[in-house]
């Protein structure tokens, strides 16, 4: 409305004695930001220009707001000010419903329209310009990938765009279904695809896919092994998951099967029969088969010799069982006597012959063991197999009563004041003594003493409880150790005595020893290496990974050189009497691992399945 028609109209208004009020100053601006009939911006403004009033009537009565019809929707007011000047405000128009926008700029005093002014934007139906599809370019046999259109409109809104999926072509064992989802049966051979996507409109996309053949292999398809129960492994490469089974009962897989490569390990018994004999592992990936057939040498006939156990006054586990001549014993009965110690089964009464272990071959000439029986001993109780000695003063005597086992302990002698009791060891350095032991007695005045070739190492006295004590020893000489209960010249207090338990005596290794070890060669296979990349020359001491476990440490714990993740830890719990072993990340898929055990370290042979009663245990991985 313009100007001079606006004062004509107040003028006849005033003739009439009306108030009226004066507008100045275009009232409305659209600013579409247009570029060749096509939006291009993120955004349209709306700007109302400058204004100025003029009127009697109070600030608070004049607004101008600006409202908004969309195609087909209510008006609303987007914009209100009773303050005019220079404003704007957003509209975005980006995604804005095709078809025509109204905004009307109304400028009121109170009730009364003083100005109105209307623009109309027709907005356009967005136009799809192309399609373009994302996935990945290739996949195994047996696998399947999704797909997804992306269309690109006229008016850069970049919106996806619903596509009908189809396969340019047909291909054997391939198919696409409405969601884009390509999948792919299992094929010895590679083959290619075009994925091709309808967006509308004569809008197509076509992208091409690598179908990749399925694979196996394996390390070797023949092998031989000798007449006897034991393991082997070949190595497998499959581009996918592979399960292994056996026609025969004597030749296992250790594992039903893996994924991508890998080894296949299989155990194998001793052959019982007179001529050799051949199976079969089969190896399944995907449609693919591969066969490794193992051959083991002849056995001979199985002699079996039955053995009766004499206990000779005590109580065997047994009393007969039968043997393979030949074998390992393997099991042998325990055996118990009252107040003995039981010293393991002879050939002859009384200790007499010679000793049968559970590693000793079974003889057809033994039908009968016995059971040879000793009083109990100092390093019974302390549970060692030490050289222990009678010292100076009272001899140190069992106490059943006290121990850190339900074993007992040593106690010292009956001493009035002035008295002393000593037991005594001879060990050859250097290595480690530890024990427990406490003391009650008058404190400070009556007291136990430690002491290595004379010289005092540590002491207790007083009402004491049961106490840990290390003591090294670097040196390769012979020591005496003694544990020397004393008393002074006056008084007494508690028992008056000392005990002692558990002592534990840890050889160690000369310079001169350790210095060989280190020299020994540790045998890796060639082939092993090569399944990880690494060289054959290289040092069985590298670490390949960096992650602390040299090359032959992780060959020996079956974890991967190449992988500083692939680490072996393992810790012992206890489920009740059973300790459990629990490997830390638990790699039990490539090996089993037991738990052996010893009641003295001195002890010739460890104990598997370990007991509660042991007192030290190692973990033992078993290929």
């Amino acid at each position: 409305m313009k100007k001079t028609i606006y004062a004509a109209l107040c003028a006849a208004l005033l003739a009439l004695s009306a108030p009226c009020e004066e507008f100045v100053s275009a009232p409305f601006r659209l600013d579409m930001r247009l570029e060749n009939g096509v939006r291009v911006a993120e955004a349209v403004e709306i700007i109302e220009a400058d204004a100025t009033w003029a009127g009697e009537e109070s600030d608070a009565a004049r607004v101008a707001e600006v409202s908004w019809t969309p195609p087909g929707g209510e008006t609303k007011v987007l914009h209100a000010t009773t303050s005019l000047g220079a404003e704007s405000f957003v509209w975005d128009a980006k995604r804005a419903t095709a078809g025509e926008h109204v905004f009307t700029h109304t400028v009121k005093s109170g009730a009364r329209v003083l100005a109105s002014e209307t623009v109309r934007y027709s907005v356009p139906e967005p136009v799809l310009g192309a399609a373009k599809i994302f996935g990945p370019a290739s996949i195994h046999g047996g696998n399947s990938a999704s797909y997804v259109c992306m269309g690109y409109y006229s008016d850069d809104s970049g919106r996806e765009a619903p596509c009908a999926w189809t396969l340019a072509a047909p291909v054997a064992g391939v198919a696409i279904d409405e969601n884009g989802v390509l999948t792919a049966e299992e094929s010895r051979s590679d083959r290619v695809v075009t994925v091709r996507a309808d967006a509308g409109g004569g809008i197509v996309a076509e992208y091409e896919v690598s179908v990749l053949a399925s694979y196996l292999r394996l390390g070797q398809n023949a092998a031989s092994v000798a007449n006897a129960a034991g393991r082997a492994s070949v190595t497998v490469a499959c581009s996918g998951a592979w399960t292994a089974e056996s026609n025969a009962a004597w030749l296992r897989p250790v594992e039903s099967g893996g994924t991508g490569d890998g080894l296949l390990v299989f155990e194998f018994d001793k052959n019982p029969e007179t001529a050799s004999r051949k199976g079969v592992v089969t190896v399944k990936c995907w449609q693919l088969t591969a066969k490794l057939t193992v051959k083991q040498s002849a056995g001979e006939r199985e002699t079996r010799v039955s053995v009766a156990f004499d206990a000779c006054g005590g109580t065997a586990g047994y009393a007969e069982h039968e043997y393979i001549e030949g074998e390992e014993y393997g099991t042998l009965p325990s055996a118990t006597r009252p107040g003995m110690v039981f010293a393991g089964w002879w050939t002859a009464p009384g200790g007499e012959g010679e000793r049968v272990l559970a590693t000793t071959p079974a003889s057809a000439g033994i039908t009968r063991l016995y059971a040879f029986w000793r009083e109990e001993s100092t390093g019974d109780i302390l549970g060692n197999a030490l050289d222990w000695l009678d010292g100076e003063g009272a001899a140190w005597t069992i106490d059943r009563t006290r121990g850190k086992d339900a074993n007992g302990s040593m106690r010292s002698g009956a001493i009035g004041d002035g008295g002393v009791s000593t037991l005594a060891v001879e060990i050859t350095g250097p290595g480690e003594i530890s024990f427990w032991w406490k003391a009650s007695s008058e404190e400070y005045f009556d007291c136990v003493y430690f002491r290595d070739d004379g010289e005092e190492i540590a002491e207790l006295s007083g009402e004491t409880p049961w106490e840990h004590f290390r003591h090294e020893i670097s040196d390769s000489g012979t020591h005496v150790l003694e544990w020397r209960f004393e008393k002074d010249d006056a008084d007494g207090a508690g028992y008056d005595c000392a005990w002692l338990d558990a002592v534990v005596w840890t050889p160690g290794y000369s310079e001169n020893e350790i210095a060989s070890m280190d020299a020994q060669t540790r045998d890796v296979p060639a082939a092993w290496r090569r399944l990880y990349g690494i060289s054959a020359s290289a040092s069985p001491d590298a670490d390949s990974d960096g992650d602390g476990m040299s090359d032959w440490e992780e060959y020996a714990t079956g974890t991967n050189p190449a992988d500083p993740a692939s680490k072996f830890t393992a810790t012992i719990e206890m489920d009740g009497d059973t300790p459990i072993v629990a490997p830390s990340p638990d790699l039990g898929d490539a090996l089993e691992y037991i738990i052996e055990g010893k009641e003295n370290l001195e002890d010739e042979d460890w104990v598997a399945p370990a007991a509660q009663s042991h007192r030290f245990f190692r973990i033992k991985a078993v290929k």
